[in-house]
């Protein structure tokens, strides 16, 4: 719901009124289930991840840019083709859910389950945090909000990184059991920090 709401808020900064953000996220999804089924049983989890980020802005960006050409060049309302777009895409995931992930022999619509290459350790509530100060910090300008998601992507992957690293270390040793709340610990730390950078009073200033 943080994204969908984030898509909408990005059009509205172009005088646009995007309200498929549905159907931009199934099928950023799609984007996502390729790079997992392809890569999880070759590449780690912190390689396949930012592949899976890069294949859900694509294919989201290609969803959206078909509303964006009929409103360009057609003069379509964007709202209209954009809440139509959400049930065509609703459609598609229908389809590609039976004729193309599903397993053969398998009865539930879902595709197979991702291999350890596609697992994202827990700390989810951290991670969203995480992801979301560092966009705030940006005060979603036109191009600071990429260089925020480039910062958020690069502190989640460091948490993980230390939450496998004390989990691993606490394993060795039961005696340093408390390292493993450290990655919750430095990534509250983070969440912190982006949040008063945030909240600072930035400077504008003022041609004479």
């Amino acid at each position: 719901f943080i994204f969908t709401g984030l898509a909408v808020a990005v059009a509205f900064h172009a005088g646009l009124f995007n309200i498929g953000g549905e159907g931009q996220a199934s099928v950023a999804g799609v984007g996502v289930a390729i790079i997992c089924l392809s890569f999880d049983s070759i590449l780690p989890w912190w390689l396949t991840y930012p592949l899976a980020i890069c294949a859900a802005a694509l294919f989201g960006a290609l969803w959206v840019l078909i509303p964006a050409w009929l409103q360009a060049y057609r003069g379509s309302h964007i709202v209209i083709t954009t809440i139509m777009f959400n049930f065509i895409a609703s459609s598609l995931m229908v389809y590609l859910l039976v004729y193309v992930f599903k397993p053969d022999g398998q009865q539930s619509p879902e595709t197979r389950m991702f291999l350890e290459g596609a697992k994202i350790p827990s700390l989810e509530p951290l991670l969203a945090m995480l992801g979301f100060a560092a966009l705030l910090v940006g005060g979603f300008s036109r191009f600071g909000v990429w260089r925020q998601i480039g910062w958020a992507v690069v502190a989640l992957i460091f948490v993980q990184l230390l939450s496998n690293w004390s989990v691993s270390r606490a394993s060795e040793a039961p005696a340093l059991w408390g390292l493993v709340y450290l990655p919750a610990a430095v990534g509250s730390l983070i969440c912190g920090l982006l949040l008063w950078l945030a909240a600072r009073p930035r400077r504008i200033g003022i041609a004479p």
